[in-house]
């Protein structure tokens, strides 16, 4: 198998030929090149990045596992490119494979991430972190109610379109739904990645019985809110308040210590709340309404953004029952069967 590309190379896909010209600077997973098409446009294409320190390295990862998240990202940004692509997340050109390599193209995103800005231009003011907040949380918005949690939201993910507008470019460890395996067995086999701007859910071995879902990414878009704000983040603290590192909005620093609990019970659940308390600049998220289980009398809490799906579902349902006429291994179509949300009066 082809374990790279050159540039100066001219690779066929399906929409054309593509003329590899610049490297970019490599991620983890994957190895992103700037190409030219047929027409003079500047798109990115990506392979697994079999040059990573990370198959050598004190606690090497195999090829098949590169080779696995690369595939995963792919599927991802395809499928989210088939429900009409969202200004947040990087658009989905094609894939194909060059002598058994696979490649990805997507769009360029020009601009430098998140982590580049911070690095060259210092900690950013309130506002434009509030701006990036609403962006971030958009686009999770997005992936959430296409059955995807993305699990990896940090500044190094994200390029910044103008001065706050953040467009999310990297999805290898994301995860979908999977209809074919049950909720607990699906949560464990996520495995933990570690990093600080993950929820200890998805890094650390201890808390694997925390179930990952939309709560999750809601965690890392604090932490990064966190980062842009005081220039670094600790790792292995939560609910971490801005205001001991510098001055901040007391309605910032409320969103981002309720973003940041380490028991997601304590976050906000979704993306679409944590989106309306940073519009909006409430800590406390916006009306609940409380639903009862005519069969079992449970009663359950509701926020804006809540999704509803059956227990088998996956993780990006935020409330999971189970089928009370049905059999409890019944295998349903999606993960998620109802979304609430509030009118344009707040009800």
């Amino acid at each position: 198998m082809k374990r790279s590309l050159e540039i100066g190379e001219r690779i066929k896909g399906r929409r054309g030929t593509y003329e590899i010209q610049d490297r970019l600077e490599a991620g983890g997973f994957a190895k992103p090149w700037i190409a030219t098409t047929d027409d003079g446009e500047r798109v990115c294409i990506k392979h697994p990045n079999f040059d990573s320190g990370m198959l050598t390295g004190r606690d090497p990862i195999s090829e098949s596992v590169f080779v696995q998240y690369f595939d995963q990202e792919r599927e991802i940004l395809s499928s989210l490119q088939s429900k009409g692509g969202h200004e947040n997340v990087v658009d989905f050109i094609e894939s194909f494979t060059v002598d058994d390599l696979p490649v990805i193209v997507v769009e360029l995103v020009e601009g430098r991430d998140g982590y580049e800005e911070v690095r060259d231009n210092g900690n950013m003011n309130p506002e434009t972190v509030r701006t990036i907040g609403i962006g971030l949380s958009a686009a999770a918005q997005f992936i959430h109610r296409n059955e995807h949690i993305n699990r990896d939201l940090k500044p190094e993910n994200f390029i910044l379109r103008g001065a706050d507008t953040p467009v999310l470019v990297d999805f290898n460890t994301a995860r979908g739904f999977d209809p074919d395996k049950d909720p607990e067995e699906l949560d464990g086999s996520m495995t933990t990645i570690q990093g600080k701007f993950k929820p200890p859910e998805v890094k650390d071995p201890s808390h694997t019985d925390f179930r990952q879902g939309p709560w999750s990414d809601v965690y890392s878009i604090g932490k990064v809110l966190l980062y842009l704000l005081v220039g670094s983040v600790p790792d292995k603290k939560h609910g971490l308040d801005p205001r001991d590192f510098v001055d901040c909005p007391d309605y910032l620093a409320g969103i981002i210590r309720t973003a940041t609990q380490e028991d997601y019970a304590d976050r906000y659940q979704n993306a679409q709340t944590l989106k309306l308390v940073l519009e909006n600049k409430w800590v406390k998220p916006p009306k609940t309404a409380e639903l009862v289980r005519q069969e079992t009398g449970e009663h359950l809490s509701i926020q804006p953004g809540d999704t509803i799906g059956n227990k088998r579902g996956a993780a990006p349902a935020t409330i999971r029952v189970s089928n009370p006429d049905g059999p409890e291994d019944e295998t349903p179509i999606s993960s998620v069967q109802i979304e609430f949300d509030i009118d344009a009066d707040g009800n």
